[in-house]
């Protein structure tokens, strides 16, 4: 018999059994429970007749399928959880009265949400940010919620800043990209973040998997015993699975090859019965201890450096949530939601989180979202809490109010009162009094080894220099300076700001409010027998010039936040993207491309970045080429200011240029030929330049970008086959045109006697072939080339 025939068969035989396993499967209902009976046809008023509004059921499902979405989270939007216990080392009956604590192997059932803060629900979860970790214990006296984070500091101390900051991190209103020139503009103006970008930027910002990272609570809580004696306490969980961070490369890397990959390795560890487990710390420092530190404990963007930790207990997960919305999107934390014996400390940024955290929840998901099955609490809930949406409760009295004469009506514990603090001082709003904004970033920067300062660098680097804002650059580069001397230098020449600037940056504010500082003069060393053409713009700018002697130029990318150099007494110049902006400039001039054009200014530096090439290790070459695939600009500007070549090869013999190019990036070709030292004209095992693999594909963008930085119309591989042969093959009429005015030969042959023209008709290209019959209408010009690329 055929097997097709036999596999017809079989196919046709198992969906004949089917009607005898319906028969048991239990009805499909609507919402209310009614069976429904047809789900496959809407009812319309006869054959060819509209569909009539007493559908009920298409009404009701077309209506719940319009609200399944539910607002997403400001911030913590991506986020994965699991199931788990938490179970004590002891009895700490001494210092807190929380019963979860109260005896040695006492058992209590939690669930674990990890998040990105930043990025949106569906963003790649290996991105640069810090990771919420955020445990919900489902305790005997109630829910104890300790929200944290994979990183032991924040941003900020005060929770007034925290809206500022948010919108600062998140895409700009009017371009919807994440933008580092805005987000470095507000940190200028806050000192107390050094530590945490330092945190961020080094490879703990991009941990490998959800398991081998630590968590924090971040802020300075309280313990209180039945005493009522006061114990200031900071929660560490320290993962029990060690630490694995990646370097910004090989998390790029990750992220292309699954990016829900956190979530794969989690729920996998789990399914394996490899239960990832972390040991709770504290440290702890009574009320009297609070004066002795040069800092402020109670600042979240302190870390306790001397202080001790004790190891109370240990988390274990091990159960998978069964429906990820139902658990993981709608689990709902807040560090208000503490149980007797813990308590909010006065940290500033704490104070406010317990409002906001609580609040966005109510708007998220109503007023009864404890009531939900991830959030109800285990202990008896008694309150006079009523209505709002989805309210399922069971009232039975007509007693709403408390207090009340009625026999056995809920009562407060006065046991259970918060405890008791001396206030000091008057009502005011001013900052704490002792800040030391940049010491422990400088202790934590020494205390990395070298390879991780230079990622550090090399990823911090990546982001400061797409700052088109001078000034805000420097004032970033002082934090990092007055933190550690080498840290700021070493970022300094990564992205070629001199360290003189930064001292002078310093200086000037030495004793100015840190929101109100000061910018300095930047006395540039430009010559003053040179031209100088600027783009302070975010987006790279294509020009021509021309001098009086010649016609305009082929275009020329000048990338952001860098400059062009000319030996020229005049030139004209001309944005491609603006009509009528030619520019005469002459001996002194800096032009902007990226602002008006201006004249007679002081010629701006054109210092460069000096570097020898190595060898990138394997991972990070790799995850180079990853982000020259997916046009990720940043992580090949990290990749060159940490002083690998533009041209290495990887073990295909695959050039980062021909890569980008054969993908469109173009950002990144244009970030790579403006190298001094990038070969245009490397090839590939197959002898495929960048021009030819740009030209196969159709991008005709980066074609020109090619063809204007120099690349070579002609340039052959082994078999003698030209870009334009690669054009004409793959029917590209425009790539073919553009080659052509470029003065691509269409006579030359390749070893197998094929030209551009026998190929583009042997694929019945026949746009390719008009051209081609056509002659180049491009124009050679001697117009002047740029000197310097910065």
């Amino acid at each position: 018999m055929h097997t097709r025939t036999f596999g017809r068969m079989l196919v046709a035989a198992l969906f004949a059994a089917l009607p005898s396993f319906a028969m048991d499967a239990p009805p499909l209902t609507e919402d209310g429970g009614q069976p429904v009976g047809d789900n496959q046809n809407s009812r319309t008023a006869g054959p060819r007749g509209s569909v009539l509004l007493d559908n009920f059921h298409l009404i009701q499902k077309l209506a719940r399928f319009d609200r399944e979405r539910i607002p997403e989270r400001v911030v913590h939007a991506r986020g994965v959880g699991a199931h788990g216990e938490f179970v004590s080392y002891g009895d700490w009956s001494a210092h807190t009265k929380a019963d979860l604590f109260s005896a040695e192997g006492k058992r209590t059932p939690i669930f674990l949400r990890f998040s990105t803060v930043i990025h949106p629900k569906g963003s790649p979860e290996q991105l640069r940010d810090p990771r919420g970790f955020a445990v919900k214990f489902y305790t005997n006296e109630g829910n104890w919620d300790l929200v944290g984070n994979n990183l032991p500091v924040f941003f900020i101390r005060d929770a007034i800043k925290f809206p500022d900051m948010v919108h600062s991190l998140k895409p700009s209103p009017i371009t919807n990209q994440q933008d580092p020139n805005r987000f470095f503009d507000f940190f200028s103006h806050v000192p107390e973040s050094t530590h945490m970008l330092t945190f961020l930027y080094s490879n703990q910002g991009t941990p490998g998997n959800l398991r081998q990272m630590d968590g924090f609570g971040v802020h300075a809580y309280k313990w209180v015993n039945a005493a009522g004696e006061v114990t200031y306490v900071k929660f560490n969980w320290r993962s029990l699975q060690g630490h694995a961070p990646l370097s910004a490369m090989t998390a790029a890397k990750s992220a292309a090859a699954n990016h829900t990959g956190y979530t794969a390795d989690l729920y996998e560890s789990i399914a394996r019965g490899e239960f990832p487990a972390w040991e709770l710390a504290v440290q702890m420092l009574k009320t009297e201890q609070l004066d002795d530190f040069d800092y402020d404990p109670l600042d979240a963007t302190k870390t306790w450096n001397d202080v001790p930790e004790m190891k109370i207990g240990r988390m274990t997960l091990n159960r998978i949530p069964d429906n990820f919305f139902q658990e993981t999107e709608q689990v709902a934390f807040s560090p208000g939601m503490v149980v007797p014996g813990i308590e909010p400390s006065e940290d500033r940024l704490l104070q406010g989180r317990l409002f906001s955290y609580a609040d966005t929840q109510r708007y998220r998901l109503g007023g009864n979202y404890l009531a939900l099955p991830v959030n109800r609490p285990v202990a008896t809930v008694t309150s006079y809490n009523q209505d709002g949406q989805l309210n399922h409760g069971t009232t039975t009295s007509d007693v709403n109010y408390q207090p009340s004469v009625v026999d056995k009506a809920p009562t407060e514990r006065t046991t259970e009162r918060y405890s008791q603090a001396p206030l000091v001082g008057q009502v005011q709003q001013q900052r704490i009094e002792k800040t030391l904004d940049y010491q422990q970033a400088g202790v934590l920067y020494r205390g990395f080894t070298a390879d991780e300062r230079a990622h550090l660098v090399q990823n911090f680097a990546g982001d400061l220099g797409r700052v088109a804002n001078r000034q805000v650059k420097l004032r970033i580069l002082s934090f990092l300076f007055q933190a550690d001397e080498d840290y700021g230098r070493s970022v300094a020449e990564a992205v070629g700001e001199r360290v003189d600037d930064v001292k002078r940056m310093i200086a000037a504010n030495r004793e100015v409010e840190s929101t109100r500082w000061q910018t300095i003069a930047l006395a540039e060393s430009g010559s003053s027998d040179t031209v100088i053409v600027r783009n302070t713009s975010a987006r790279p700018i294509r020009y021509r010039t021309r001098t009086a002697a010649s016609s305009w130029s082929n275009p020329y990318t000048l990338l952001p936040n860098a400059t062009h150099t000319y030996d020229s007494a005049s030139i004209e110049i001309r944005r491609i993207d603006i009509e009528r902006s030619i520019v005469l400039a002459g001996i002194g001039d800096a032009i902007d491309l990226g602002a008006l054009p201006r004249r007679g200014s002081a010629a701006p530096s054109a210092v460069g970045i000096a570097r020898a090439p190595q060898t990138a290790p394997a991972d990070t070459l790799e995850s180079a080429f990853a982000a020259a695939r997916s046009n990720d600009l940043g992580l090949i500007a990290g990749f060159l200011a940490a002083g690998y070549s533009p041209n290495t090869p990887n073990g295909r013999r695959d050039t980062l240029l021909s890569v980008a190019a054969y993908h469109g990036s173009l950002d990144v070709v244009a970030r790579l030929i403006a190298e001094p030292e990038i070969e245009l004209e490397g090839r590939n095992r197959l002898g495929l330049t960048a021009l030819a693999a740009a030209a196969f594909k159709g991008h005709d963008e980066v074609l020109e970008a090619l063809l204007d930085a120099g690349a070579d119309p002609n340039a052959t591989n082994g078999a003698g086959q030209t870009a334009l042969m690669f054009a004409a093959l793959a029917g590209r009429t425009r790539s073919v045109e553009i080659l052509r005015n470029a003065g691509a030969s269409a006579s030359l042959a390749d070893a197998a006697g094929n030209t551009a023209m026998t190929l583009a008709r042997g694929q019945n290209a026949t746009g390719a072939v008009g051209v081609l019959r056509g002659a180049p209408s491009g124009v050679q010009s001697d117009a002047p080339l740029p000197r310097e690329l910065e």
